[in-house]
């Protein structure tokens, strides 16, 4: 999802949902236009890869999908991405447990998403500012046994800087991080905000939880 603010698009790209959700506390709904990332969980590997390949690796990964979990994809094309919520995309919002329940719906999901990868890299690098996070409350126990994967690193963040640079030069990349889930030697460069967040099963978090992501990058209305 893209959020729409005096005509610059403020784009999630990692690590999940709870972007979104703020973004439509802040600008609300009707503000957003369907994006790559939307409603996943993707590791910065993941984020890495597909602005490195320019989606080319994301669109290989939807012909390899397997189940994760319950309603979860993934594919061992493009590890450490999860398509979650897959119950919502199949006709009456049904709950699978194979992944031969979602091979009527492969057809229709392949087509949308490779539409969003078209989309997503013919963006307007001066119009954006691609936020990623590593914040949801949840994160920890939702994915339990690739959690580590979470923590932005040095060379995570270089090396993501460097590939969206790639495809989107000239456009800003925000970063938000717990403690626990950063190297410090990061934390004093001016794309990345530290935020102190108690674990719990909430996904959405506080509506006021960005504000100040918006007051100092100026991305309110």
């Amino acid at each position: 999802m893209a959020s729409l603010t005096q005509s610059h698009y403020i784009v999630p790209i990692g690590c999940s949902c709870i972007n979104q959700f703020q973004l439509n506390f802040k600008f609300g709904q009707s503000s957003y236009d369907s994006q790559l990332f939307d409603w996943n969980i993707i590791t910065p590997h993941s984020t890495i890869e597909i602005f490195k390949s320019k989606g080319l690796t994301f669109v290989n990964s939807l012909n390899d999908l397997s189940l994760h979990s319950e309603c979860i994809l993934k594919s061992e094309r493009l590890p450490g991405f999860y398509w979650w919520h897959m119950n919502q995309f199949v006709q009456g919002n049904i709950h699978y447990s194979s992944i031969k329940d979602f091979e009527p719906y492969f057809d229709s999901f392949k087509n949308k998403h490779q539409h969003q990868v078209e989309k997503f890299f013919r963006m307007n690098p001066n119009n954006i500012t691609f936020l990623w996070s590593n914040l949801q409350p949840n994160l920890k126990s939702a994915c339990q046994s690739f959690f580590d994967q979470f923590t932005l690193t040095s060379s995570r963040y270089h090396m993501m800087k460097d590939a969206i640079a790639e495809s989107f030069k000239g456009a800003k990349t925000i970063f938000l991080v717990r403690p626990e889930l950063v190297e410090t030697d990061i934390l004093v460069n001016d794309d990345v905000m530290k935020f102190d967040l108690p674990y719990s099963e909430e996904f959405k978090g506080d509506e006021n939880l960005f504000s100040s992501v918006w007051d100092r990058y100026n991305l309110g209305k």
